[in-house]
């Protein structure tokens, strides 16, 4: 797995468990705390 195809996993939210869940659920919640002022 290459780390373009782990960035669109994470981002996508189809992981579901294991550190990269995790991960994945913090990244969603700092995405939705720090986005951009365009949005």
């Amino acid at each position: 797995m290459t780390l373009e195809e782990l960035a669109a996993l994470v981002r996508s939210g189809e992981i579901e468990d294991g550190p990269v869940a995790d991960f994945a659920a913090d990244y969603h919640e700092a995405a939705r705390i720090f986005r951009k002022k365009d949005d």
